[in-house]
């Protein structure tokens, strides 16, 4: 079984820790939710309204590449899903995931 770790609002005191941990050497899984405002206080269609920025999903970018030293898959899902927010999000991590590593310091 794998665990899925959650991007969302950490404004919350029930909010989810920004953590990947992997728990099956077969797959790692991440849940986009988007950093909506109106989370714990909008309606369902206000908490998924969200475009994740380059900066948001460029934090994930060390997780998801230590995950998939630990996993044969990882796998990111989009469910900020009002309009094309997601697909372009994806996109984005993709891009992210292409681009080299830094160089260590």
């Amino acid at each position: 079984m794998a665990a899925v770790a959650v991007d969302m609002a950490q404004t919350l005191e029930s909010s989810v820790p920004p953590a990947l941990p992997v728990t099956s050497p077969r797959l790692a899984v991440v849940r986009f939710h988007g950093r909506s405002e109106a989370w714990g206080t909008g309606c369902k269609k206000d908490r998924f309204r969200h475009a994740s920025t380059r900066d948001e999903l460029a934090e994930w970018i060390p997780r998801v590449r230590a995950s998939a030293e630990q996993a044969r898959e990882v796998h990111a899902l989009f469910d900020n899903c009002c309009g094309d927010a997601a697909v372009r999000a994806a996109a984005s991590l993709r891009a992210l995931l292409d681009a080299p590593p830094p160089a260590p310091s």
